[in-house]
């Protein structure tokens, strides 16, 4: 297992009380097994986030790279930058994580820059644009929409213009400064290196958008190309990925699976069932931990041989040039890449194209059916009332003149 623990990928999540580790190259991610260390436990919503990092500092005394740590809302998200993002952030670690719903849009702001969901921004940016996630989140608009809208994002985005210092400040960049503008500004004057054919594809300030910086007192960020940004003015928390891009949402996701395929594999009669309190007759805290221990060791034995049986499974046939073994048949979901469940491609982008498709043949059908049941019923209702009029009349007594008395 040594040649994979190199400078390569690195994916890291944790729950509320374990910690889960998972190392893969890019072109492995199928082969290297899964790996849950059990480096410390904390009490149920309480000291979770200290905890994580804790297991953090240790996998880095550890000798190991730091990466791209990954966490539900429970964490980053909650937790204050002293506490979790700091430290961490000390180490080496990059953070990745879902926002609350009360820290989307601007929060903030340095220099003229506004800050908003874990990155600077120009001030000047559209409105749409500062609040897409809010947008979304109340229904004002699709997925579509905010992906496009996400995307826009990265041309107003405040960028770096070198490694952070010492002291843990950071030289930021106006996106209408330097050799490589991405956006035009009346209050920038444009370089002569930069090409005619970009300009003309180049998006221009409004000067009309509220936010825009007017007067003779003008914000440091429009005045200088780049402002250098002290540590304690920086983002509180940010994140190795734009929040909501398209590579944000398939690390997020991927590494949430991971670790929620960790919890039922956990919790799995195969592999111990740690939710049944049965296996484990004893009182208190600590023989809790007691017993964690042993079923996240064996079950980390297990992940690692059967890791090492498969691989020595493949060597084996290159070895006797046999052709690799076919990879197993996906699901229809997933050779389609669309999910049935939720309408989503993988980074969760609506196909809006196929839900239209099936929406419409679902319409379809359901008035053919509709059709044929009211035709259905109209004749079985003609059916049963002219049934029942002929047994009406069949049954119907018969009147006989009688002959007067005499």
């Amino acid at each position: 297992m040594a040649q994979y623990e190199t400078e390569e990928d690195y994916l890291w999540g944790w729950n509320a009380t374990l910690a889960r580790r998972v190392f893969l190259r890019p072109d492995d991610r199928c082969k290297a097994p899964q790996l849950i260390l059990g480096a410390t436990l904390s009490i149920p919503g309480s000291g979770n986030v200290e905890a994580a990092a804790f297991v953090l500092e240790q996998v880095v005394r550890a000798g190991h790279l730091p990466g791209i740590a990954d966490a539900d809302m429970e964490y980053f998200a909650n937790a204050t930058p002293e506490r979790l993002y700091d430290p961490v952030r000390a180490l080496g670690w990059e953070a990745s994580t879902e926002w609350r719903d009360d820290r989307l849009g601007p929060r903030g702001g340095y220099a003229g820059a506004i800050f908003i969901e874990s990155a600077a921004y120009c001030p000047a940016m559209l409105m749409s644009l500062q609040m897409a996630s809010k947008h979304v989140k109340d229904g004002e608009i699709d997925e579509i929409t905010y992906r496009a809208r996400i995307d826009e994002r990265e041309k107003w985005e405040v960028r770096p213009k070198a490694r952070p210092n010492a002291d843990g400040s950071i030289t930021m960049m106006c996106p209408a400064s330097g050799d490589s503008p991405r956006i035009k500004c009346p209050l920038k004057k444009i370089r002569a290196r930069v090409p005619e054919e970009k300009l003309l594809t180049m998006d221009e300030v409004d000067p009309s958008e509220p936010g825009y910086p007017v007067g003779d007192d003008l914000p440091l960020i429009c005045c200088q190309d780049s402002v250098k940004f002290p540590k304690e003015n920086l983002p509180p928390l940010t994140q190795a990925l734009r929040y909501k891009s398209r590579e944000w949402s398939d690390f997020h996701g991927y590494a949430r699976n991971l670790i929620e395929n960790g919890n039922s594999m956990l919790k799995a009669p195969k592999y111990g069932s740690l939710h049944d309190h049965l296996n484990r007759q004893s009182r208190g805290f600590a023989s809790g931990y007691v017993f964690l221990t042993f079923l996240l060791v064996a079950l980390n034995i297990k992940q690692i041989c059967d890791f090492l049986k498969a691989k020595e499974i493949e060597d084996r046939r290159a070895a006797e040039n046999r052709p690799p073994r076919k990879p197993p048949i996906l699901r229809r979901r997933d050779r389609e890449f669309f999910n049935e469940y939720t309408g989503t491609l993988p980074g969760g982008a609506p196909d809006i194209e196929v839900r239209q498709a099936r929406a419409k043949a679902r319409r379809e059908k359901a008035a053919v059916v509709a059709a044929a049941r009211a035709a259905a019923t109209k004749s079985s209702r003609f059916k049963r009332a002219k049934a029942g009029a002929d047994i009406a009349w069949t049954r119907r007594p018969r009147t006989t003149r009688r002959s007067p008395q005499p």
